[in-house]
Order: structure tokens, then C-alpha cells, then sequence
């Protein structure tokens, strides 16, 4: 079962870039030049929403098993996770044992989804008691389905995935979205 609110907002808008000069190019953009541009328009110059926080993030992708664009979902089911490090681990270590185990799966034949680690690039406010946020993502939720299925059963063939990983760190604050891509303009 999937059900229940339990978060205070709405939405979460999330931008990406390929580096930084590209992030504060657009940033600038539209601080300088959004609201001159939205003024010629015949919309209304009112925000659709309140949002309430905005935090830089370096989005380290660990691994992947990508399907084409034309097969994904417009909309796609995503997991977050705050995880804390456990004592003598190290980020690099988390990011080097979500690869590994990212080749384990598609070995096993599981398709369409990513892993990645976000790390706010300023740092974490000091009360927030985590060292990094975990993402897990599926290009379709039939994908998203089909691993639900068969976790299990692969964590019994590979009960390494699950020792290493929590040897590593604990996560907590387990939580799922739906996300679509609004816009892309990286190319």
C-alpha cells in the first residue's frame, strides 16, 4: 500500500545543470530578467505557489541502468532517504559501494532506474543531523513494480548489498514523490 500525506507542501521544483557556471548563468538570468519578460506577457505576474527554502546541491548519479526517453513515464516514482554515516565511513565509500551494487542489479536484469547522492555544496544547516540525502529513481512505474517484486529475492542471492550498505550508514526519513520534467534545456 502507498498512501498517506504527511509533508506540508504541495511540490518540490528541482532544477539541475551540468556544472555551476551553467546553474548561476540561468540563476542570473532570472533574477535579472524574468520579471521584465513576465510583465510583457498577458499572464498574471503572481507565483503559482509559495515555496520556502532553496538549497545548491551537488547530485552525485552512483549508477544507472537508463532506458530511452520514448519509453519513460512523464511522470516518475522517486525515493528519498537522510542518511548519516556510520562511524569511519566516508561519503567516497557509500558512492563506490552503490556502483558496485548497481552493476549487481542489472546483472540480475533490473532495468530502468538510478541511484544518486545529493550534498548541499554550502554545507548542511549545522542542526540538520545528516551527511547526505540518498535518491532512488525509476524511468517508469511498471519498472518501479517490477523491482518491488523481485528486491527481496535479490537481496537473498546478494545479501551483500544490504550488509555493506548498512555497514556504511543508516537512512531514515524514507519518503516517495512522483516527479516529472517540466523543461530541458540542455542541449
Amino acid at each position: 500500500m502507498h498512501a498517506g500525506v504527511t509533508n506540508p507542501y504541495d511540490y518540490i521544483l528541482w532544477g539541475q545543470w551540468p556544472d555551476g557556471q551553467s546553474m548561476y548563468n540561468e540563476w542570473g538570468s532570472y533574477t535579472n530578467d524574468y520579471w521584465a519578460w513576465m510583465a510583457e506577457q498577458d499572464e498574471a505576474m503572481e507565483p503559482a505557489g509559495t515555496c520556502v527554502g532553496s538549497i545548491a546541491m551537488f547530485n552525485t548519479a552512483t549508477a544507472h541502468s537508463r532506458i530511452p526517453w520514448d519509453e519513460r513515464d512523464s511522470w516518475q516514482p522517486h525515493q528519498w532517504a537522510d542518511c548519516t554515516l556510520n562511524e569511519g565511513a566516508t561519503l567516497e565509500q557509500v558512492m563506490e559501494t552503490q556502483a558496485r551494487h548497481g552493476e549487481l542489479m542489472k546483472a540480475a536484469g533490473f532495468e530502468g532506474w538510478g541511484t544518486h547522492v545529493f550534498t548541499p555544496y554550502l554545507g548542511f544547516e549545522p542542526d540538520w543531523p545528516y551527511d547526505y540525502v540518498a535518491m532512488n529513481h525509476w524511468y517508469t512505474f511498471e519498472l518501479r513494480g517490477k523491482t518491488a517484486d523481485t528486491w527481496l529475492a535479490f537481496l537473498e542471492e546478494h545479501p551483500e548489498v544490504q550488509e555493506e550498505s548498512q555497514a556504511l550508514s543508516s537512512c531514515e526519513r524514507n519518503r516517495s514523490f512522483a516527479g516529472r520534467m517540466i523543461f530541458n534545456n540542455a542541449d
